[in-house]
């Protein structure tokens, strides 16, 4: 399936997700960073709200107009919801 087509499909501007050796995080389709810190973020996305939990996490790059995130730590996990459970998300993680 072409990314327009999948693009249509979803309604979302789509996004692209990769992960290299759980170190570096590259992601588009960033729509805003509601909060982050060394042992995690939070990031509004076309998909919905995305949890990532790490350790001693640093941006490398950050491009909110084009929608783009790199990221460098140990990345632990990723967890997508729905905007309404952004804040019970953030909340887990940044206790």
């Amino acid at each position: 399936m072409t990314e327009k087509n999948e693009t249509a499909k979803t309604g979302a501007e789509g996004q692209r997700l990769l992960l290299l050796d759980r170190a570096v995080l590259e992601l588009s389709g960033v729509e805003d960073v509601v909060s982050f810190d060394e042992a995690g973020a939070v990031l509004r996305t076309g998909l919905g709200m995305l949890a990532i939990d790490g350790e001693d996490l640093r941006v490398v790059k950050l491009d909110l107009a084009g929608g783009c995130l790199q990221l460098e730590g140990k990345i632990g996990g990723l967890f997508y919801s729905d905007a309404g459970g952004a804040k019970k998300t953030a909340k887990r993680f940044f206790r």
